[in-house]
Formats: C-alpha cells, sequence, structure tokens
C-alpha cells in the first residue's frame, strides 16, 4: 500500500478473528468486521492523517461501512463480502437493505467480493445473484465503476476468468478505476486501483490565540459592522497557521528555536557525510546548546503560567488555567441524561413551534428612540459580564475577542449597534436561523420538526 501510495484500502475475506493478532500497517488506521469463526471478514484502512468515523449498519453479513471527515468532499467507503454459500433471497434482501441504508448519502462508493456474476460488468457468466445486484443498482441510481476487465483467476497465467469484485458509487465525482494484474498473499483475487482528483485532505489548522489577542489590541474599526466583521476575520485568518505536521505548536516555541533547530539537523547532516572528530564535536556543542534552549523556554513558559494563576480575579478563572495546562484534562460527565431524556426534550421544542409557517413582515419604519442607545459603560459590563469561553456565532467572534479591543475600537462598535437598533437597520444575517435535521430515532419527532 505504501508503494502505490493508497490513502484508503478496502479489504474482503481478511481471514482472521478478535484472537489472532491484528495485522499492522505502518502509518494506517485499521476497522475491521470479523467472525468468530476466522472465515470471511472486511476491514477498511486509513492514513493516520484521515479522520474517520465507522457508521452503524447493523448486519448479520461482513458489511463495514465509514466516513471520512476531514476530507474535501468527504466520501462514504463500505467494503463488503458475500459468500458463494448465500442464498440468492437473503442475498437481494441485504443488497435492497444496504442500498437504501447508503442512497440518501453523497459520494458513496461500494468495493467488495459481491460473488454475483453478470455480463454487464465484463463477466461471461449471468448467474441469478447478478440479476438481482443489476436490478438493484438500477433502482437506486447507483453506477459500475468495473470496466470489463477480470478481478479473478483461478490459474496463474490462464485465459479466462471472472469478474467478482465490484465497484458501485453514487457519485457525480471522476474515478480512474483499473486492475492491477498481480497475485498479492497467494490470492486468487487481483488488486483494484481507484485514483481520484476530486477529492482532497483538508489542511488542518491551529489557532494561535495568544496572537489574535495581541493583535486586536492594537487595530482600527470603522462603526459599522461590514467593517468590524470583515477586519476582525482578517485578524481570525492571520493568527491561524496550517500544520504541516501532525504536532500541535507548543506554547513555549518560538522561531528561535525553529531557526536553532535546523542547525542541529544541518550539524547532523554534515557529521553523517563527513565524519571526522572537528564535525562531532561541533554536533555536540549545538546539540548541548538546543537542549539548554529548549529547557529555558519551558522554564520561562511555566512562569508565565504561573504568573497568570496567581493574578487570575477568581477561583473559576484560576481552575480555567490550571485544566488548559493539563493537556489530557477531560470533564467527567456526572449527569445521566438518558434516550428517554432526548425524546422527552425534543417533543418539548415540537410544543414551542408555531403551527404557521406564515413569515411575519419586519417592520423598518420605526422612528430611532435615542434615550434607548447603548452607552460605553453598559457595553463594557454586559461583555464582562459574559463567560469569556463562550463559541462564536456564525461569524466566529467571541466575546473573549471583544474584550480584547482598545477603547476606541469598542467605542466603534458601540456606535454600530446603536445605528443598527435604533434605526431598525439589522443586519439580516442575524435574523437567520441554521436549522438541523434531528436524529431520526424518534420518527414522530423527526417528521413533525423537519
Amino acid at each position: 500500500m505504501n508503494h502505490n501510495n493508497v490513502d484508503i484500502g478496502c479489504f474482503s475475506e481478511i481471514f482472521t478473528s478478535h484472537k489472532t493478532a491484528r495485522r499492522n500497517l505502518i502509518g494506517y488506521n485499521i476497522i475491521e468486521k470479523t467472525r468468530s469463526d476466522g472465515y470471511g471478514g472486511v476491514a477498511v484502512v486509513l492514513k493516520k492523517e484521515i479522520k474517520f468515523q465507522k457508521l452503524n449498519f447493523m448486519s448479520d453479513y461482513d458489511i463495514l461501512i465509514v466516513r471520512t471527515k476531514n476530507c474535501k468532499p468527504n466520501i462514504t467507503i463500505c467494503s463488503v463480502y458475500f459468500p458463494h454459500s448465500i442464498a440468492t433471497d437473503p442475498f437481494r434482501e441485504e443488497i435492497v437493505k444496504l442500498f437504501s441504508y447508503l442512497e440518501n448519502m453523497g459520494n458513496v462508493l461500494i468495493l467488495g467480493d459481491f460473488n454475483a456474476r453478470a455480463r454487464i460488468w465484463g463477466d461471461t457468466v449471468q448467474s441469478c445473484r447478478g440479476n438481482n445486484l443489476q436490478k438493484i443498482i438500477s433502482e437506486f441510481n447507483f453506477l459500475i465503476l468495473n470496466d470489463g476487465s477480470y478481478t479473478f483467476q483461478n490459474e496463474i497465467g490462464s485465459a479466462g476468468g471472472s469478474v467478482l469484485d465490484l465497484s458501485f458509487t453514487n457519485s457525480s465525482l471522476f474515478f480512474d478505476w483499473k486492475v492491477d494484474p498481480i497475485r498479492v498473499g497467494g490470492s486468487h483475487h487481483f488488486p483494484i486501483l481507484i485514483d481520484t482528483l476530486s477529492v482532497s485532505l483538508l489542511a488542518t489548522k491551529f489557532g494561535s490565540k495568544k496572537k489574535l489577542m495581541e493583535n486586536l489590541k492594537d487595530i482600527d474599526l470603522e462603526p459599522n459592522f461590514e467593517d468590524i466583521h470583515e477586519t476582525l476575520r482578517e485578524e481570525i485568518d492571520a493568527a491561524t497557521y496550517v500544520l504541516r505536521g501532525k504536532r500541535t505548536p507548543k506554547a513555549w516555541w518560538d522561531e528561535s528555536l525553529s531557526k536553532m533547530y535546523r542547525l542541529v539537523r544541518i550539524a547532523f547532516k554534515k557529521c553523517r557525510v563527513t565524519p571526522s572528530p572537528q564535525n562531532f564535536e561541533a554536533l555536540q556543542e549545538i546539540r548541548k546548546e538546543w537542549k539548554k534552549k529548549v529547557k529555558d523556554a519551558k522554564k520561562q513558559s511555566f512562569n508565565n503560567k504561573i504568573e497568570d494563576l496567581n493574578l487570575a480575579p477568581t477561583t473559576r478563572e484560576a481552575w480555567r488555567i490550571v485544566k488548559a495546562m493539563r493537556g489530557d484534562y477531560k470533564r467527567s460527565n456526572d449527569t445521566m441524561w438518558s434516550r428517554e431524556n432526548d425524546k422527552d426534550y425534543l417533543l418539548l421544542l415540537k410544543t414551542q413551534v408555531p403551527p404557521s409557517d406564515i413569515a411575519h413582515p419586519i417592520n423598518r419604519e420605526i422612528s430611532p428612540v435615542n434615550e434607548l442607545a447603548i452607552t460605553f459603560e453598559e457595553l463594557h459590563e454586559v461583555l464582562f459580564s459574559k463567560n469569556r469561553d463562550s463559541a462564536g456565532g456564525v461569524d466566529q467572534i467571541t466575546y473573549k475577542m471583544l474584550r480584547a479591543l482598545s477603547h476606541s475600537a469598542l467605542n466603534d462598535v458601540k456606535t454600530a449597534l446603536n445605528n443598527a437598533f435604533l434605526s431598525n437597520q439589522i443586519p439580516d444575517r442575524w435574523r437567520t436561523i441554521k436549522a438541523y435535521c434531528l436524529d431520526s430515532c424518534f420518527p414522530q419527532v423527526h417528521q413533525s420538526m423537519h
């Protein structure tokens, strides 16, 4: 897989059980569904940098579904295996169940050994299972990616073969499908390579809150929301970095450490290419200096945290700093909230939705009442009474960001608020509500709130 630079792999009939040691593929996550008898089984492997979710599809057969979470666009991979011994009716029922589950998902790839032969995908035999599968993919608007090449051969070099391994998709993305006619591990099934340039991995980003807060203190704003939003958005982007590796930048790491680390690497390479006592001594010296600089940076960072802790105005703020220092800290959930509570809560929301879908017109002809204008003191008091860790809205602007603004910039925000509310010129995007489709585990609630 590494030789062909494979990002995602699907395996059918993997012949393993939970009692067998897991096969290790370096640099990949392995998701598998196995059988207790050690036969059959399917697996999906993904490169470590690809985030994924295993979908809960209940089946007695070897079917595994995984969806990516950080690709553009995300794709759903389904790995299947149906043995020769499965009867026609159970095969048809399970295939209908599977395609019904996947039909409303976008960019689905269904891959595996179906043991269903049909001439439409290049086989020389038309079986009952092949007839059923051919009709079902047509009913659910899936396409066959196979190009007619044999995917299975009993004997090496024999002229004949069959098409047992099939690839289906409901995506409009372009996929380049081809068979690699080589034997892997003694299997009679040929590997299948599917390439696409339409799917890419989203960059992992890191937002430096410290840099953002420092930059916000020096910005100038105009008293209108378009300018405020655009300026703050620019500062957020300027404090956001694209991570090239898998490590999150440390609070104590700076450019001088990066520069010295590069010097260490250069000295190491020089010592390896031209080994000599002088080069070895130079490497040892710069390593010693590097370790001291890292130790000093960590110590300084720790002292800064202690100073922040001592200056914390409240116990709550002090504990927030302590928890932030503990990277592995996770808040325990002591509240008991069952699925029945979910149902009751959704029903409560249902009762609060008005029966009419008629949108009430917005009255913009309102005379301004200057006595209701927001004062700077009122705005300052409201901002500093809010939870500083509250999440931002649709514009991603948080209370903490507004509190970091200078006196003059915050005064411009106050002027913009008064101009909007007193003249009833509230931006339309503030009136927009994002509605998300709820889980269909409670159909009667889901249908009424959709």
